[in-house]
C-alpha cells in the first residue's frame, strides 16, 4: 500500500488525484480522497489511500511506503483554520478571533509532525513538499514514480496540478485542481 500523508491541508489530496490520473490505482473519490476514516480492507494492498494523521488515526498494519507531505507552517495553520470556517466545524471568527485560531494551530503543527513521524519510523517514508509539488510538479512526479516503482503517466500527473501560490488562497486547491481538468 501506498500511504500519502501529512496534516490536514498538507496537499494529500493533489497527489493523490496526480496518482490517480497517472495510473496507480487509488482508494476514495476526488477531490478530497479521504476513507482514511474506514478501516482498511486487506485488498487494498497495492493501492494509494490518504492517511492523514496517521498518528491519530492509525497506521495501517504491514508494512507499506508513505509519501508525507510538508507544507509552510503558517499558510498551513491559515488553511486549516480557513477549512474549519467553511466547514462549519467553528463558529464564523472574527478577525481577532481568526488570528488567534491560526497562532493556535501554527503552534500545534510541529508537534503533531513530530508526533506522526514518530508513528512511521519503521517505514519507507519519501518527503515531498507542498511548495515544490506546485512550483515544479514534474519533478516531484518523478520522484512520486520512482519511489512507487511503477511505471505512471508523468505527463498525467504533471497536468493535475494547477498553477498556483502556495500561499493560503480563497479557494481550495482540491476545487481548482477539479476546475483545471474540467470535473466540476
Amino acid at each position: 500500500m501506498l500511504c500519502i500523508a501529512g496534516l490536514g491541508r498538507c496537499g494529500s489530496s493533489a497527489v493523490m488525484m496526480m496518482l490517480d490520473a497517472g495510473g496507480y490505482p487509488v482508494w476514495g473519490e476526488p477531490p478530497d480522497y479521504e476513507p482514511q476514516y474506514m478501516p482498511y480492507p486487506p485488498e487494498h494492498i497495492g493501492v494509494a489511500v490518504k492517511t492523514l494523521m496517521p498518528h491519530r488515526f492509525g497506521v495501517p498494519l504491514g508494512q507499506h511506503r508513505y509519501i508525507w507531505l510538508d507544507r509552510d507552517r503558517l499558510e498551513q495553520a491559515k488553511s486549516q483554520v480557513k477549512l474549519a470556517e467553511r466547514k462549519g466545524l467553528t463558529k464564523k471568527l472574527s478577525d481577532r478571533d481568526r488570528e488567534i485560531a491560526i497562532q493556535r494551530t501554527l503552534w500545534n503543527i510541529p508537534k503533531e509532525r513530530g508526533l506522526a513521524m514518530n508513528a512511521l519510523r519503521r517505514e519507507k517514508v519519501l518527503v515531498l513538499s507542498y511548495e515544490k509539488l506546485l512550483a515544479d510538479p514534474e519533478n516531484v512526479a518523478k520522484r512520486i514514480e520512482k519511489f512507487s516503482r511503477r511505471n505512471l503517466d508523468i505527463c498525467a500527473m504533471v497536468d493535475m496540478i494547477a498553477i498556483r501560490s502556495p500561499a493560503c488562497a480563497e479557494t481550495f486547491l482540491e476545487a481548482d485542481l477539479l476546475e483545471a481538468v474540467g470535473k466540476k
